[in-house]
């Protein structure tokens, strides 16, 4: 799918630099995606959080201990902040 996520880079603690499939790029901060509690407790930390991958069977970015996260949610945050910066740029 085009919204697969094919490389993943992991920025500063809680922002993560999306590649997708379909060649859209963006950076997404978790911080206003989720609530670090539950599963999402262990990527609290820099040193665990930088420890994403991309689970490429399922498009998605994942953590150690069952730890993923929704590829298409993070394409739509990534598409419509790429669509308010060209909006407002001159």
């Amino acid at each position: 799918m085009d919204t697969d996520i094919v490389r993943v880079k992991p920025l500063k603690i809680h922002k993560l630099q999306l590649f997708f499939r379909d060649g859209l790029e963006g950076v997404v901060d978790l911080d206003e995606i989720i609530e670090f509690n539950g599963v999402f407790e262990q990527i609290r930390s820099w040193n665990e959080f930088k420890k994403v991958s991309v689970n490429e069977g399922f498009g998605s970015v994942e953590w150690p201990g069952e730890c993923d996260l929704d590829p298409i949610v993070l394409y739509n945050r990534v598409k419509a902040a790429a669509k308010s910066s060209k909006s407002i740029s001159v």
